[in-house]
């Protein structure tokens, strides 16, 4: 548990150097307001570093292995921003104004959650796909820079998660022994985190509205449903959370404010989640709603910042995908080009199946599965899952 605190504490404070730069250049005028009189806010800021941070590694992973170099180009210039921007100042503040608006329940609850966060991290690897092919796409990333064809040696590499490479740049292998998989569980964490202060903010205020309510709601069912992979970087625990998140955000946007800042975070982890796990694709639908929602409260040049942030998440990450598997995004048949390395159409389709089938039922073969009409599918998928699924 004390490594993983450490570990922690590092990724947050390079996270939150990156993101409160570019929370700055978002909101010049109440940047500093908003992260003293609304402690919440610093979640978002760094999430904003975080996605910084994966697109950095992103593009190094095409050149270098996402070890100690990558990882020294990413900690340095945190580092002087940290330092220049007296980024320490506005931490302090924040912490003060933490313990300062919350009673003693808040901030035992808090305690709470942070330990028993610590403690789901810091337990035993409980997810069987992380020794089928978690792991060794992170090893492979810490290795090595980003393989031409190596989705051929094993299917399953082509997955290429983005996941896989923010574990890489976070997982101190470089300090041998091991990897350190510990991004999950602050996930869980921090977004936890973020409901709860919230929550505490608006009870304050007492304007406590559904918003609020649900984000309450959110961190027991998370803890019930998807926690035991807090130890392990499963790449389904991630995308849920991440869709709880961008949903609550989404449904507490104001008009009144400035926009800019929620919305660049929504683009930015939506996609940031489709990269991670390519079946939330129809959850693309969501910021492509809000900007068509605001388009008038949103200044045009605002259009073009929200695009580039967009394209450079997305684009190192499918030029990895072209690289290991000669697809855009794999196992999408249609996005394949013509390249000698690239996995044979046939696999590619049998891939896809073979996911399809295993979405609605594990157990059985699957053209047994997908033979079935898709309501019945459905109802067959329903009642096998467990009780905390449902």
């Amino acid at each position: 548990m004390i490594v993983t605190t450490l570990i922690w504490c590092i990724v947050f404070l390079i996270c939150f150097s990156y993101g409160l730069t570019i929370f700055k250049h978002l909101d010049k005028d109440n940047y500093k307001k908003k992260l003293v009189d609304k402690p919440s806010t610093i979640i978002n800021v760094f999430f904003l570093g975080f996605i910084f941070c994966y697109i950095f590694a992103n593009i190094l992973s095409l050149f270098v292995s996402i070890s100690l170099v990558a990882f020294l180009c990413v900690l340095l210039p945190a580092l002087i921003l940290f330092a220049v921007n007296n980024h320490a100042k506005l931490l302090l503040q924040f912490i003060k104004s933490i313990t300062n608006s919350m009673s003693l329940l808040g901030l035992s609850s808090v305690l709470v959650l942070l330990l028993f966060s610590l403690w789901l991290t810091s337990g035993d690897i409980k997810n069987s796909d992380t020794y089928i092919y978690h792991a060794q796409s992170i090893h492979w990333i810490e290795s090595y820079p980003v393989i031409v064809g190596l989705g051929n040696f094993f299917n399953r590499l082509a997955y290429n998660s983005g996941w896989f490479v923010q574990n890489a740049l976070f997982s101190f292998s470089f300090l041998g022994g091991r990897s350190f998989h510990v991004l999950n569980g602050l996930l869980l964490f921090l977004i936890s985190l973020l409901f709860v202060l919230e929550f505490s903010e608006k009870s304050k205020k007492k304007d406590i509205g559904l918003p609020q309510i649900i984000g309450l709601i959110i961190i027991p069912l998370g803890l019930i449903t998807i926690s035991t992979q807090a130890s392990a970087p499963s790449t389904d625990m991630p995308v849920a959370y991440i869709v709880w998140y961008v949903s609550y955000i989404s449904m507490r946007l104001n008009k009144q404010e400035n926009l800019m800042p929620d919305l660049f975070l929504i683009i930015g982890l939506t996609a940031f989640a489709f990269s991670i796990k390519i079946s939330i694709a129809p959850f693309l639908i969501l910021p492509a709603c809000l900007i068509l929602l605001y388009r008038k409260s949103i200044h045009r040049k605002n259009f073009f910042v929200g695009f580039s942030w967009l394209f450079l998440i997305l684009v190192p990450w499918m030029t990895r995908n072209i690289i290991i598997s000669g697809y855009a995004i794999y196992p999408v048949g249609k996005t394949g080009l013509p390249v000698e390395w690239r996995i044979p159409d046939g696999l590619v389709k049998e891939d896809a199946f073979q996911i399809r089938a295993f979405g609605f039922y594990e157990r059985a073969p699957a053209d047994e599965v997908m033979g079935k009409p898709f309501l019945e599918r459905s109802k067959f998928w329903f009642f096998n899952l467990t009780a905390n699924q449902k």
